[in-house]
């Protein structure tokens, strides 16, 4: 049975390989099919947005002023920002001007978010880590 299924694969694996393989080069690429595990990848990529909200939540709780949200399931981390004295969309648009770091107001999903930006962490750590930093100067700036 084992054997049929690996035929059944080979056929059209093999069909669409430029014809400079030989056959020791398309079974190993064959071999490298049937052995992936597609679950890995996902699990690491679960991994590595868990790692990343937590570097972002545990980044904004030491920024004073800013009140984040821990989400449950999303790729973003909602903030209140009303306690820098500027609505979402004011504080957004001002630290992408002035910090080159993108957010996005709340208020673009529901009109009763005022004072909630949206910051995602679909991104990579080192940009996280970058982002956190202009995003403290940029609060810091304001208090003072």
């Amino acid at each position: 049975m084992a054997i049929t299924k690996i035929l059944a694969r080979k056929g059209p694996l093999a069909d669409g390989i430029n014809y400079i393989l030989n056959e020791e080069k398309t079974d190993a690429l064959l071999t490298v099919h049937l052995n992936c595990d597609p679950g890995r990848e996902v699990r690491e990529m679960l991994d590595a947005f868990a790692r990343r909200r937590q570097v972002i939540l545990a980044g904004l709780e030491k920024i004073p002023g800013l009140t984040p949200i821990t989400p449950k399931g999303a790729f973003y981390v909602t903030v209140d920002v009303s306690a820098t004295g500027m609505n979402g969309m004011d504080f957004a648009n001002r630290l992408l001007e002035e910090k080159f770091v993108a957010t996005v107001p709340a208020i673009a999903f529901n009109g009763d978010t005022a004072s909630l930006i949206r910051i995602s962490y679909a991104a990579s750590d080192e940009d996280i880590q970058e982002g956190l930093k202009r995003l403290e100067a940029f609060v810091r700036e304001r208090k003072g």
